[in-house]
């Protein structure tokens, strides 16, 4: 799989000067995004700097597919999803519905009131949330329902990091039926952590918190 959003790319990046805040403002609402392909986000990517910002509000993605992230690849800036519903979507490395995944700066995921069913992925069935390089992922679930998703790490919510931070919050929600009974990628460990999987090295902050 190559390139980044099947459905929609955003490239929010000052190339002229990357010291330049790009200032985007991404607004998706009512609507289907389906069955879209691509290696970043099958459905939509975001690779932006800390100032960007997504909202997308009462919309449905499903049956995507992506190498990292079925439906949405967010890779820096801040997404927020409300009353949407992301299903059946698919990834080949990370995030089956979503993979919120930085290298640097920060990319914060905030979910509300939404669906995220039936994805899956070898890490992070539902949503993976982490640093590859360095960096601060930062997720927050609030009043949503994670269900029937499956992955090799962390069915419902991979939380995992090399060097940086990584910090998943979920609040009010309702995680069932996910599981880790995916076959390992290479690389990976065994299965586990059907619900959240919270997978750090010793040498960073990381947490996962579910009340």
């Amino acid at each position: 799989l190559r390139g980044a959003g099947g459905g929609i790319s955003n490239l929010g990046v000052s190339w002229h000067d990357p010291e330049t805040p790009s200032n985007v403002r991404a607004v998706l609402f009512n609507t289907l995004v389906n069955e879209n392909v691509a290696g970043f986000g099958g459905g939509v990517s975001s690779s932006a700097d800390d100032d960007a910002t997504w909202t997308i509000t009462n919309c449905d993605l499903r049956d995507n597919h992506g190498w990292s992230g079925g439906a949405i690849n967010l890779s820096g800036g801040s997404m927020t999803i409300t009353d949407s519903r992301i299903l059946r979507n698919r990834a080949d490395a990370n995030g089956g519905g979503i993979a919120n995944v930085t290298s640097h700066g920060r990319s914060a995921l905030t979910i509300s009131k939404s669906t995220i069913s039936e994805n899956s992925a070898p890490a992070g069935g539902g949503v993976a949330n982490g640093v590859h390089v360095d960096g601060f992922a930062d997720l927050k679930v609030d009043k949503s329902t994670i269900s029937d998703n499956n992955a090799a790490e962390g069915g419902g919510i991979n939380n995992g990091v090399d060097l940086g931070t990584a910090i998943a919050t979920i609040t009010n929600s309702s995680l069932s039926g996910n599981s880790a009974e995916f076959e390992p990628a290479p690389g990976l460990d065994s299965p586990g952590g059907g619900g959240v999987h919270n997978d750090c090295s010793p040498l960073v902050q990381c947490a996962a918190e579910v009340r």
